[in-house]
C-alpha cells in the first residue's frame, strides 16, 4: 500500500497509541473485564495493521520470526508454569489440612507428625501414608481441568506445527473447545441448580449462568469463524492449487 499515503500516515500516528493502550491493559487488566489477556489481542492488532499497511517484509524487520517463535514458546511455558504452580500450591494446602485433621483426631500422633515435618518428609506431595489419597482425589476430582489443558495444548500444537490449512482450522476448533470446557467448569457449582427463583422455596444453591451464556455466543462465533476459514481455504486452493503452507510460501517467493 505504498501509494496510500493517508493510510500510511494515519498508521504511523495510531500504532504507537495502540501499543501504549495495550501496555495499559496489560498492567491494569485486573480492573476490567477480560483481564490482561486483551493486551495480547491489542498488540497483535497493532502488528497486523503494520503488516497490512507497510508490508510483511517490513513487519518481519520489526519483529523477526525467530523473536516471535521465542515469545510464543516463553508465553506457553509461563502459562503452563503458572497452572502447575497453582496446582502444586493447592496440593500442599490439602496436605497441611489433612495433617491438621489427623492430628486433631489423634492427639497421640501429633508429636510424630511434628517430628515427621522436621525430618523434611513433608516435601513429598504424594506421600502414600496420608496426603497421597488426598492428592489423588484432588487430581481425579478436577479431571475436567486436565482435559482442558490437554485439549488446549493439542489444538495449539496442531495450529503451530501443521502446514495444512484444513488441519490448522481443526486445531483451532480443538483449542476453542478447550476454552468452552474451561468456562463451563468454572460456572458449575457442586450441588447447584439452574437460577430459577421459586416463591416460598428454601435456600437454594445456584450455578452461575453467565459462563454458559457466553459459551453459547462463543459457539456461534466459532462456527462462523470455521466457515470463514474454510471458505478462505477453498479460495486459496483455487488460486494456488494447494493448501500446504510451505508450498504457498514457495510460490509467493518465486519471481
Amino acid at each position: 500500500m505504498r501509494h496510500h499515503v493517508i493510510l500510511r500516515v494515519i498508521a504511523k500516528l495510531g500504532i504507537p497509541f495502540i501499543v501504549l493502550f495495550a501496555l495499559y491493559v496489560q498492567f491494569h487488566g485486573d480492573f476490567g473485564p477480560g483481564g490482561g489477556f486483551q493486551a495480547g489481542v491489542i498488540f497483535g492488532a497493532a502488528f497486523i495493521l503494520y503488516a497490512l499497511i507497510f508490508g510483511l517484509d517490513n513487519a518481519l524487520k520489526v519483529a523477526p520470526m525467530n523473536l516471535v517463535i521465542t515469545f510464543i514458546a516463553v508465553g506457553l511455558l509461563v502459562f503452563a508454569g503458572v497452572g502447575v504452580a497453582r496446582q502444586v500450591s493447592r496440593l500442599r494446602r490439602a496436605r497441611r489440612q489433612f495433617r491438621r485433621r489427623t492430628a486433631s483426631r489423634h492427639p497421640a500422633r501429633r508429636a510424630r507428625s511434628r517430628d515427621h515435618g522436621r525430618r523434611g518428609h513433608d516435601r513429598d506431595l504424594l506421600h502414600l501414608r496420608g496426603p497421597g489419597p488426598v492428592a489423588v482425589e484432588f487430581l481425579i476430582g478436577h479431571y475436567n481441568y486436565w482435559i482442558f489443558i490437554f485439549l488446549m495444548m493439542l489444538g495449539f500444537y496442531v495450529v503451530v506445527a501443521r502446514g495444512n490449512l484444513v488441519k490448522k482450522i481443526i486445531g483451532l476448533n480443538i483449542f476453542q473447545a478447550s476454552v468452552f470446557l474451561l468456562y463451563i467448569s468454572i460456572g458449575k457449582v457442586l450441588g447447584g441448580t439452574a437460577p430459577i427463583i421459586i416463591d416460598g422455596g428454601g435456600p437454594v444453591t445456584y450455578s452461575n449462568p453467565l459462563p454458559h451464556v457466553l459459551i453459547l455466543t462463543a459457539i456461534v462465533v466459532g462456527v462462523a469463524t470455521t466457515a470463514l476459514g474454510l471458505s478462505l481455504v477453498i479460495r486459496i486452493n483455487e488460486a494456488y492449487g494447494t493448501i500446504e503452507e510451505d508450498e504457498i510460501n514457495d510460490m509467493d517467493q518465486e519471481p
